[in-house]
């Protein structure tokens, strides 16, 4: 081989690593970077919703258990203060109103008329609610109406706007004490309003309570309060 074909080959070599890459190239390049960048940005907006409703769902659950903590409380010791028939005057499927004297207030040996309820609340989203009346005693009878009667409320649980479904879920046992409880134990369907519809002898054993998100799966918190001062 000549001196002069080697330099033409070398220089022709030289001569197309000087003129980089092509167009095609170029678009091929920024079409497979651009496929790679959709993937991993829908990856990384995938991961970073399933964490903030992990998030969610964990933050709602434990405002739910909260609030059982708190209705369970209020409803355990339902009793009938001297001059009421009914400890539970109130029994719906998303409200109940009962008496108390346990731990509800700041005054001892004080009926308190307790409801427990869901609203609709100002932004479009449901609050579960609490509403603890402390009464006066006017003549020996006691008096939750006549002002000045001091009423708390409470805001036991915040469900946001776009929920589905009840944030409160109430289920009402009965039972006959003078036979056997485990044995009569039966459900009682409420009504629209008022007082257990309940047979001669029976009494409210429990409610069966739930709280939380319905549109979030698992957030709901259920639990059975056994009514200790009925049955």
């Amino acid at each position: 081989m000549s001196r002069a074909t080697f330099h033409h080959r070398t220089a022709s070599v030289e001569s197309r690593g000087d003129e980089g890459f092509t167009l095609i190239e170029l678009m091929t390049a920024v079409g497979v970077f651009s496929v790679l960048m959709v993937i991993v940005g829908a990856t990384t907006i995938s991961g970073f919703s399933a964490i903030r409703e992990a998030t969610s769902r964990s933050s709602i659950q434990q405002e739910s258990q909260n609030a059982m903590e708190w209705t369970g409380r209020l409803l355990r010791y339902a009793a009938s203060p001297d001059g009421v028939v009914n400890a539970m005057p109130e029994a719906t499927a998303t409200a109940v109103t009962v008496y108390t004297y346990s731990g509800t207030g700041t005054k001892e040996d004080v009926p308190y008329k307790v409801r427990v309820y869901s609203k609709a609340a100002p932004d479009g989203g449901t609050w579960v609610m609490s509403d603890v009346t402390t009464p006066r005693l006017v003549n020996g009878v006691w008096d939750w109406t006549t002002a000045p009667v001091t009423k708390v409320s409470r805001i036991v649980l915040r469900v946001p706007p776009g929920t589905t479904g009840s944030a409160l879920n109430l289920k009402y046992y009965a039972c006959t004490p003078t036979t056997n409880c485990l044995t009569t134990r039966r459900q009682v369907t409420p009504g629209a309003s008022g007082p257990l519809t309940l047979g001669a002898v029976e009494v409210p054993e429990s409610i069966v309570v739930s709280i939380g998100d319905p549109s979030l799966p698992g957030s709901m918190v259920t639990q059975a309060v056994k009514l200790v001062n009925q049955a």
